[in-house]
């Protein structure tokens, strides 16, 4: 009997420590000024962009530190930034005025998603 209790009580941690590591991956980080810094830059240079000559380059810039950023620093937000820096990419690419209205509502959008996800730490 005192050998199952033991075995089972082994068990739990071993099962228990698993689990804080998969609630540590997705669990906010500590508020790091320098990435909202970078989060605020780029939503004002979407927000600039002229849809009817469309330049991306300055928002790409941005958005390239961020990526970098939350890649190193391991941030939950890393996979919704990286998407970003593709569909900024897309938006490049592109010169059709109407394209670019609807890719930065949606890049605001994303970049809104990232802002909740940060407020408060």
């Amino acid at each position: 009997m005192k050998n199952t209790l033991l075995t089972l009580s082994f068990s739990l941690t071993l099962a228990s420590c698993a689990m804080m590591e998969t609630i540590e991956k997705y669990w906010p980080r500590d508020h790091d000024p320098v990435m909202f810094q970078q989060l605020v830059k780029l939503d004002v240079q979407i927000k600039r962009v002229d849809c009817n000559s469309p330049q991306w380059s300055n928002a790409l810039f941005v958005v390239e530190e961020l990526e970098r950023y939350t890649e190193w620093r391991g941030d939950p937000q890393h996979t919704n930034i990286k998407q970003l820096q593709a569909h900024l990419h897309k938006l490049d690419e592109s010169k059709n005025p109407v394209f670019c209205k609807i890719g930065q509502r949606t890049a605001t959008m994303r970049v809104g998603a990232v802002k909740q996800a940060w407020e408060g730490r």
